[in-house]
């Protein structure tokens, strides 16, 4: 018999080369998103966008193809913790937390659930910030040549906020960024083992639709929280920041750009969402597989 520390182990690597994978096809998608909800914030954009695809089209005209991956790497390094602890943090947390039937006691069940995926997102948080927040800063970094640019690749990056703004730079929208990952990955995990239980998803293609369908859920619920993250990072390690804290930012964010300003480029967070989708999908399969 195999040690079940191995399986684990191979279980969440593999999902984690799922997710990687699929975040390097979607880079293009992802930096497109980006600026489009920073934007507003972009002090060397001329004209401005009409839309992600628009975005991307003009990325390519005038930066070249390869600088569409922009910031790829940070979202790469960030990807390490975020998916080798939350998986078995939620596992964990899971099984010490109060155990509930969902039939006999199903609004208890979902809590638990919703639970056990919260403390996963917020356990992995507080590694994975400082990328997420240098990916955003590269992402929306526009110029082909490097003097053209702010920053010339990550550690420049992190130098840079470092030096103007300390710690504290790294973590620029941090509080807002933590409550936004606890209830997306609250919902994102927690609603997918709730759903699996009601809706019997056996074979695979089956399985991807749910979990696709909960992270498209999660996405929509707490994508004004990503748009002012974005700004909010954005700020890191400018000496005079144009937010002072994330009501500020969304408040004259809607009065300057209207509501709208908080989802835009949501639509193709249905691209992007595959990620978190084909994740649970990978993970939930071998996990099944393990089992027999």
């Amino acid at each position: 018999m195999s040690n079940p520390n191995s399986q684990d182990l191979f279980v969440v690597t593999s999902a984690f080369i799922g997710k990687s994978c699929n975040l390097l096809v979607s880079a293009p998608l992802d930096r497109g998103m980006t600026i489009m909800q920073t934007q507003g914030t972009i002090k060397n954009l001329q004209t401005p966008y009409k839309g992600v695809l628009n975005c991307i089209a003009r990325l390519y005209r005038e930066e070249g193809f390869w600088h569409l991956w922009r910031g790829t790497s940070a979202g790469l390094l960030a990807n390490v913790p975020k998916v080798f602890l939350n998986f078995p943090v939620k596992d964990f947390f899971k099984k010490i937390l109060p155990q509930y039937n969902y039939k006999a006691q199903p609004l208890e069940f979902f809590v638990m659930n919703i639970m056990s995926g919260a403390i996963a997102g917020a356990a992995t948080f507080i590694f994975t910030y400082p990328w997420e927040l240098i990916r955003i800063q590269l992402q929306s970094d526009l110029g082909k040549d490097r003097k053209d640019r702010q920053f010339t690749g990550i550690r420049d990056c992190f130098g840079h906020i470092y030096r103007n703004s300390g710690i504290r730079g790294l973590y620029r929208g941090y509080l807002l960024s933590f409550v936004g990952i606890v209830v997306y990955r609250g919902w994102y995990f927690g609603m997918y083992d709730s759903m699996k239980k009601y809706i019997k998803a056996e074979s695979l293609q089956e399985k991807f639709i749910l979990a696709q369908g909960v992270t498209l859920s999660a996405g929509l619920v707490t994508y004004p929280f990503d748009t002012v993250r974005k700004r909010l990072c954005k700020q890191g390690g400018r000496i005079e920041p144009d937010y002072k804290n994330a009501m500020d930012c969304a408040t004259k964010m809607v009065e300057k750009e209207g509501v709208k300003s908080l989802f835009r480029g949501f639509w193709f967070r249905t691209g992007l969402g595959v990620s978190g989708a084909l994740a649970l999908t990978i993970y939930e399969a071998f996990q099944s597989s393990l089992r027999l």
